[in-house]
């Protein structure tokens, strides 16, 4: 099984609202895409 992960980091307070977009909408969008292919896992890593 492969793992794919995204690390989104900044530290910057006015990036917290392009942050949880990136958390909520973005990822759950490339999860279910690639998420199809039982052979690939995908976790996001929220640095802040």
């Amino acid at each position: 099984m492969k793992t794919l992960k995204v690390f989104v980091s900044s530290l910057f307070n006015e990036m917290m609202l392009e942050r949880d977009i990136l958390h909520r909408q973005v990822s759950a969008l490339i999860a279910e895409k690639l998420g199809k292919n039982d052979d690939i896992t995908v976790l996001f890593v929220d640095l802040r």
